[in-house]
């Protein structure tokens, strides 16, 4: 990766501290975590973060973004996210969008908006 393509971009970092919002582990080590890749579907993306070398409690869970939906104008439908741990650490936040819209990552006008 190229310089600074290692850091956590706009989207990836508001979608990680909505979920430091129900899981404040996450919350001290956000500003710490180092993307190794990046790779776009077509119907989402993929943040492959490098390993950080404490357990903080995650487990091996699966966060979702359930309490807000992603609004990009591109994305008609809306996308959603999920954040994969293994072993206490976050491994790899994922994108997706809903009904068959596409997203290639290059579109980041994005909002949050909350999920009723």
């Amino acid at each position: 990766m190229s310089e600074n393509e290692d850091q956590l971009n706009e989207l990836e970092t508001s979608v990680l501290r909505k979920l430091a919002v129900h899981n404040p582990e996450l919350e001290g080590i956000i500003e710490d975590l180092k993307v190794s890749k990046r790779t776009y579907s077509g119907v989402g993306g993929f943040t492959d973060f490098e390993p950080i070398e404490n357990d903080i409690g995650l487990g091996n869970e699966t966060l979702g973004l359930n309490d807000y939906i992603i609004m990009i104008p591109s994305v008609p439908n809306g996308m959603g996210s999920v954040l994969f741990c293994t072993d206490g650490k976050p491994e790899m936040l994922e994108f997706f969008t809903y009904g068959s819209d596409e997203w290639y990552g290059k579109d980041m006008n994005f909002t949050l908006k909350l999920n009723t």
